[in-house]
């Protein structure tokens, strides 16, 4: 809870930053989140950009429209070649057998079957839609180089946005105390609080934009969540059951291993809270600058669940899944999150302060997240 004797005097980027983690960290959790796990950083342009490298498959599936393959079935066609290359080890996951790829041709593999002594060749291992995975290299003696494999670079990029807030007192109102309490501290307050609202608001739901605003001045709009969180998103997940909600984060594990964090409307987060009743680790707030948290491990990572305020309404369904390693908060130079005093103009008779931040959200590489809207309850 904000306590108005922190805006007393000077209020620094320092100073909201410890107001922000110590009293503000529910009002706006993805922002906290941020600032508190060192995610911000500055940009000098208006338009900042980041790179995200291809992500080369290592699994892919049998694909056999026609005569059913067997045992002793060594070409073998799969729905996407390029995930193996010449001496690759290729698992056979619906058995666990082994074999060696010895040539690629577009799709086609030539691959010596059951290697080892544990799992032979059986027929189960290539049914058509069967899942396969490369394991990697097993190169040859005395083979010459392998061919180059390389990955492709994918450039992003977002807006800054301008976030301002002021509060105007005439002269009078701070010459005259009050019993009950200080106002410009109070405005300063409350000012503060719509301030990171408004940012946490733009980190969910802003849209990427540049565009002429008021009187025609050029306003520029950063990008959310929603916005840029296309790859794994589900739209109208209705009633969820565990393997649902596993399989609908399972690519954000393959993307990228490490524990997500899950921020969730009131119905998500009491659908998930049902599904995993007695089976819920509470998180230390301390490690989550004062969040309350609630951690459940799904069969590919730990997922940490946080209610979030903002997602009410018709969004009361939508859970938020983010890999906290990919995101960021960037500031422009001086638009960290501070307030500016003493705005007025030179010969007036009030106090006029301004809340100001500057800034926009990068979302690393968007395979990394998730977006899972409408969900309704547990089946």
């Amino acid at each position: 809870m904000l306590t108005m004797t922190s805006f007393n005097g000077p209020f620094t980027p320092e100073i909201a930053n410890a107001v922000l983690f110590r009293q503000a960290a529910n009002y706006c959790p993805i922002y906290a989140l941020l600032q508190a796990r060192g995610l911000a950083r500055m940009t000098v342009a208006e338009k900042f950009e980041w790179y995200t490298s291809e992500h080369l498959a290592r699994s892919t599936a049998i694909n056999n429209g026609g005569a059913a393959y067997d045992a002793n079935t060594t070409s073998i066609v799969v729905d996407d070649g390029s995930v193996f290359f010449d001496d690759s080890l290729i698992l056979f996951e619906a058995t666990g057998e082994v074999g060696l790829v010895t040539d690629v041709s577009g799709n086609t593999l030539t691959v010596v079957r059951g290697i080892g002594a544990v799992v032979a060749s059986h027929a189960n291992s290539v049914a058509n839609d069967a899942p396969v995975r490369c394991l990697g290299s097993a190169a040859g003696e005395a083979a010459p180089s392998p061919v180059g494999r390389e990955v492709d670079l994918d450039g992003q990029w977002n807006y800054v946005q301008t976030f301002r807030e002021a509060v105007e007192l005439s002269g009078r109102k701070t010459r005259v105390k009050t019993d009950t309490q200080d106002e410009r501290p109070r405005q300063r307050m409350a000012a503060f609080q719509r301030q990171i609202a408004s940012i946490e608001h733009a980190i969910i739901f802003g849209a990427r934009g540049a565009v002429a605003g008021a009187e025609g001045r050029r306003v520029t709009t950063t990008g959310g969540i929603r916005q840029t969180a296309l790859s794994n998103r589900v739209t109208g997940a209705g009633a969820i059951s565990r393997d649902d909600f596993n399989d609908l984060v399972r690519p954000i594990f393959e993307a990228y291993p490490g524990d997500k964090v899950a921020f969730c409307g009131s119905v998500a987060v009491n659908a998930l809270n049902a599904l995993w009743h007695n089976a819920i680790t509470v998180v230390p707030t301390t490690t989550l600058v004062g969040l309350d948290v609630r951690r459940i491990l799904t069969p590919y990572g730990a997922v940490d669940l946080i209610h979030h305020h903002l997602l009410k309404g018709a969004y009361a369904g939508d859970i938020l899944a983010l890999d906290p390693s990919q995101i960021a908060w960037r500031f422009t130079d001086g638009g960290q999150l501070q307030i500016l005093p003493d705005t007025q103009a030179q010969g007036d008779d009030a106090k006029r302060d301004e809340v100001f931040a500057e800034g926009g959200f990068e979302a690393g590489d968007e395979v990394a997240h998730a977006v899972i809207e409408g969900v309704t309850g547990i089946k």
